[in-house]
């Protein structure tokens, strides 16, 4: 799925389309952006019930991937007639579509380097170019040359790497933010889908950016910490800060694996 027509005015994308495109989307840190629709209404359910009293919510989603999911949690909360004030945030959401033939497009990340390569719509990812050398061997060429880029370059048009369906909303803000280096900011609730385990980080990292999202939380504040897996579906736990201490108030299907990291963390840095 080219990003030109996932992106173009007037489109309407179909969650299939979304799907197709943002599993090709390959961060720095080797995860891809794709979410599937309705993964964590399980989860929605069981936090709507430990919610801070506070209105409106300031409520912060990291790693947000293609966003599907905080779309549809800020949904369920409007539903509940909660007020909110969503920020959703990512490794990488700025980029840019560069044109430098009609029929051949680039995107690029903020670093310019190629997430995609658009041939007559015919989608291609770096990966895939070995098998295609002939045809995306000369262009990568030229990627690696940005002068070389930039002077050919016939329209250039920034992208947020998110789903339209996300960017549609306005009352959901997103940003790029590394969680290792956060943000500043004071949220009522943080949520931690799909990133905070040992296949992605060390536990020395796992255990910083645990750190600076406990010391963000406001007092009586909750962090939500979840992994899907095939077997267990949402294994996940919900903490709350109360008196300079996390304090586990829920989970579902056994908790999360790094709970007590989360315990430990959230007492230093409270």
């Amino acid at each position: 799925m080219p990003a030109a027509r996932l992106y173009r005015v007037g489109a309407r994308p179909t969650p299939a389309m979304e799907e197709e495109f943002f599993q090709t989307i390959r961060l720095p840190n080797g995860t891809f952006k794709t979410t599937a629709d309705r993964r964590l209404d399980d989860l929605n359910v069981l936090v709507s019930e430990h919610l801070p009293a506070r209105r409106p919510l300031r409520v912060k989603d990291v790693a947000v991937s293609s966003g599907i999911s905080t779309v549809e949690w800020h949904e369920a909360l409007t539903r509940a007639g909660i007020a909110s004030e969503v920020t959703a945030t990512d490794l990488l959401v700025h980029a840019r579509l560069v044109t430098i033939w009609p029929g051949i497009r680039f995107l690029l990340d903020r670093t310019r380097r190629v997430l995609q390569l658009d041939i007559a719509s015919f989608a291609f990812t770096p990966s895939e170019a070995p098998r295609k050398r002939r045809v995306c061997a000369p262009l990568l060429a030229i990627a690696r040359r940005p002068r070389l880029l930039r002077s050919l370059a016939r329209a250039e048009t920034p992208v947020q790497l998110v789903s339209p369906r996300l960017l549609g909303n306005g009352n959901v803000r997103v940003v790029e933010e590394d969680l290792t280096s956060p943000r500043s900011g004071e949220w009522d609730v943080i949520r931690a889908a799909n990133i905070l385990h040992f296949e992605y980080f060390s536990e020395r990292t796992i255990r910083t950016i645990v750190h600076g999202l406990c010391a963000s939380l406001s007092s009586g504040g909750i962090l939500i910490v979840c992994r899907t897996t095939p077997a267990a579906g949402n294994e996940a736990s919900i903490f709350r800060r109360c008196n300079g201490r996390m304090e586990l108030v829920a989970e579902l299907n056994g908790g999360s694996e790094i709970a007590e990291i989360v315990r430990s963390e959230g007492e230093t840095g409270a």
